[in-house]
């Protein structure tokens, strides 16, 4: 019985399986498979292809069906999909049909809010696709899999509807403790604030509305992604909207979108604060805020949450829930005898390594791989996929970060994060090579490894280690 890894939010439904473990496309060439679903007149478009479309039809579109999961008529039926569980059954089993060649069984990371009720529809639409269902997790225990300093720490994640903060304690086991929703600030809400925001710059600027129109406004709304990922290593992005016989251009700075989302920001920062004082700890005591890869991705939102200087932050990269249930299967023994599916809110826990332990590793340290360098321009690698694309028509390699390959170029592999180590996914590169020998499939990166992409010129790129300055330098080092 092979097992798959779910990562259960609206946001993308991510899956992970296969030897060695890695992420699946769930969705066309895309890992993560958002909660959208559109009825039509003979099935329901879902997924990717539902979501870009959600500002064309927002009357038929449907987005709340993982949020809102129960048996409960929907407003306006369709033939196939007559409540919230119908069309997230279309959307599981359309999922399904693309993962189950590599497992026939699977172990389900959830939301917060979710219900036993709720939990009882998701194990019954499972056993209708003939699915095993060994267990569910909360997100935050499946996704956090190494001890930070500190007995208490927090997981921050974003779903399309609402945010999550969780307390996990660290102990023998590391335990799910506490929860608290921030209803009304999910991506959604995010989103919409980017595209009102952008498209006031797109007026001021050149007199273009993109709102005015459906079909320009969910241009702007597709690009989203785009422009998110070329922000997080940029403080600004330029845009451009085609519209009839004219492309319109503009720019959106970070702070600009930061500041558009301050009240978001902010709801977190109070919600924090009341966890802290559920716990009757003071806000000086130092504290670990783990991200989820879907909130890490919003440009300037690590950095805004780390000015507490108390608080350390730290990024999950995609999938960590995912890969972390089948790592937590295989190597923690969590299996058990019961045939019924289980609900565990913890898992076997290793305390962190004593002082004197993490001196000796200090002694023994080597930078980690954290930038790519394509010519003289070194591009982070973080938690969101780093994906290297061939422009159709210069033939020259080009760099983003984005988890969606739709509309690449003609070639393309990524770089993906899996625990604290990277790897290059060749996923249509033809001639890919690191250090000169020919890879395919998934290869794990390190420092001073040398990519070369095929290119009739040679162009290359290098993987390094910028270390931060430290007392006796004042300037970053590469290796």
């Amino acid at each position: 019985m092979s097992l798959l890894g779910v990562e259960l939010s609206d946001a993308g439904i991510l899956v992970a399986g296969g030897r060695p473990a890695r992420l699946l496309e769930t969705d066309r060439n895309a890992f993560a498979s958002p909660g959208y679903a559109l009825p039509q007149k003979k099935a329901v478009l879902t997924g990717g292809a539902a979501q870009k479309l959600a500002q064309r039809f927002p009357q038929q579109m449907l987005d709340r069906f993982w949020d809102q999961l129960s048996t409960e008529p929907l407003a306006r039926r369709a033939k196939s999909a007559r409540n919230q569980a119908e069309v997230a059954f279309v959307h599981l089993k359309q999922i399904w049909e693309r993962v189950k060649s590599f497992g026939d069984s699977m172990v389900i990371a959830v939301p917060d809010h979710y219900t036993r009720t709720q939990l009882g529809l998701l194990l019954g639409m499972a056993q209708e696709l003939k699915i095993h269902v060994h267990g569910f997790y909360p997100l935050a225990v499946a996704a956090v899999s190494e001890p930070e300093p500190g007995e208490t720490l927090l997981y921050l994640d974003i779903h399309l509807h609402r945010m999550e903060l969780t307390c996990l304690r660290q102990a023998e086991r590391l335990q799910h403790t506490d929860s608290i929703t921030l209803p009304g600030k999910g991506l959604l809400h995010w989103h919409r604030q980017w595209v009102e925001t952008i498209a006031a710059e797109f007026v001021h600027t050149t007199r273009f509305d993109p709102l005015h129109r459906a079909e320009s406004e969910q241009d702007l709304y597709n690009r989203l992604a785009a422009i998110a990922a070329d922000l997080r290593s940029h403080d600004s992005a330029r845009i451009e909207l085609p519209a009839g016989r004219n492309t319109y251009r503009s720019t959106i700075s970070t702070e600009k979108l930061i500041g558009r989302n301050a009240d978001a920001l902010n709801e977190i920062r109070r919600a924090i604060r009341r966890m802290q004082e559920r716990r009757a700890e003071t806000p000086d005591r130092p504290a670990t805020l783990v991200l989820s890869h879907r909130i890490a991705c919003l440009p300037g939102v690590a950095a805004s949450l780390s000015d507490n200087v108390h608080l350390q932050v730290k990024e999950l990269p995609e999938g960590a829930a995912a890969l972390g249930l089948l790592a937590l299967w295989e190597n923690t023994g969590e299996r058990h005898p019961h045939t019924e599916a289980v609900f565990r809110k913890s898992r076997p826990w290793s305390r962190r390594p004593a002082e004197n332990e993490l001196a000796d590793k200090n002694q023994d340290f080597k930078p980690s791989p954290n930038h790519i360098l394509n010519g003289a321009v070194a591009y982070p690698l973080k938690a969101c996929p780093l994906m290297i694309t061939r422009n159709r028509l210069s033939g020259r390699i080009e760099i983003m970060l984005q988890s969606d390959p739709f509309g690449a170029g003609d070639g393309h592999c990524m770089i993906l994060k899996r625990g604290d180590h990277f790897h290059l996914e060749a996923v249509d590169m033809p001639g890919t090579t690191i250090n000169g020998r020919p890879v395919s499939g998934d290869s794990p990166l390190k420092s001073g490894d040398e990519i070369g992409l095929g290119t009739d010129d040679g162009q290359t790129l290098k993987i390094i280690s910028c270390l931060e300055p430290g007392p006796a330098t004042d300037r970053a080092e590469t290796s």
